[in-house]
């Protein structure tokens, strides 16, 4: 059953257990190796919120009766300010996968520094939800400011877990998407290659991952100016898709459009339009002559045959 079925969560077959304790149990039986805690420190970390406090000895000849180190009142509020504190990102995080991101990003926002003071600034919670918060921020259409959020994100999250955890990456990866977001293309184009080096190393070079990111920096290059870059990036890319999703797969296609695209902007214009050629014909085999995408295709063809067919008269 481990193998195959997802377990349930503690706290539905026990109500009283505790959020963050019944997640970091959830995490502990994840399926990928790289969805559970990094290691000892980590679940130490977690579980701290939720120790019961311990009696100091009285030294002997007093007739105090035993100490502790917070009183009984104070004792249970650190777990119980960290369960409210988990509970309300839970919901901030059900609102970001409900679409609500301006919401989530506000909340979440609010809560950073109430995590930091109970929880610390590497809790696991804490990096999960100033992740979160990026997120949101850039999906809300402000992707200056999450490049910001991510950028101060990227190093705790190296410190706390290591450059090659799933998190970090994903981190690399929104930095990357939402740089571009902001117009920065170059710097863009950067980063996505170098976190397709970086993918490669965790899961192979043509790992759907490594695949994607070595699209999206050719597609950041190309937006960037340097056309003949990006050609060369998705000439070594397109037979690597080829190979590993298929022809016909419209990631596949898409690259070959763009390859179409910035070999004409080099100024290959002929070139450009053997290569759109070639593109149409797929599309045709694989959609039919009236699909829109089709149609799409064969607008840009019949724009790079008009611009060689000025190039030829002049």
């Amino acid at each position: 059953q481990h193998q195959t079925q997802k377990p349930v969560a503690p706290a539905a077959l026990r109500p009283e257990i505790p959020v963050g304790l019944s997640r970091l149990v959830l995490s502990m039986l994840a399926k990928h190796p790289g969805d559970r805690p990094g290691g000892a420190e980590e679940v130490m970390k977690r579980l701290a919120p939720y120790l019961p406090p311990s009696p100091v000895r009285r030294p002997s000849g007093t007739e105090q009766g035993p100490t502790l180190p917070y009183t009984e009142e104070a004792g249970p509020e650190e777990p119980e300010q960290s369960e409210q504190l988990l509970s309300r990102a839970d919901a901030a995080y059900r609102d970001c996968d409900r679409g609500d991101f301006a919401g989530a990003a506000d909340a979440l926002r609010t809560l950073l520094p109430r995590l930091h003071e109970v929880l610390g600034r590497d809790h696991p919670e804490t990096l999960r939800a100033r992740h979160r918060e990026a997120y949101a921020t850039g999906k809300n259409g402000d992707p200056t400011r999450a490049v910001h959020a991510f950028e101060s994100l990227l190093p705790d999250l190296v410190r706390a877990q290591g450059p090659l955890r799933a998190d970090t990456l994903a981190a690399r990866h929104y930095l990357a998407t939402y740089t571009d977001a902001a117009g920065n293309h170059a710097e863009a184009a950067r980063l996505h290659s170098e976190l397709a080096t970086a993918l490669a190393e965790v899961a192979g070079r043509e790992s759907g991952r490594a695949l994607t990111s070595r699209l999206a920096a050719a597609f950041a290059t190309g937006r960037s100016g340097d056309a003949a870059t990006a050609v060369d990036l998705l000439a070594a890319l397109v037979p690597d898709l080829e190979r590993v999703r298929g022809a016909d797969d419209p990631t596949t296609l898409r690259a070959r459009h763009y390859l179409a695209a910035y070999t004409g902007h080099c100024g290959h214009v002929h070139e450009a339009v053997a290569l759109y050629e070639e593109l149409v014909a797929d599309h045709i085999r694989s959609h039919g002559a009236e699909d829109d995408r089709t149609q799409k295709v064969r607008a840009h063809l019949e724009g790079w045959r008009a611009h060689a067919g000025r190039d030829t008269q002049s």
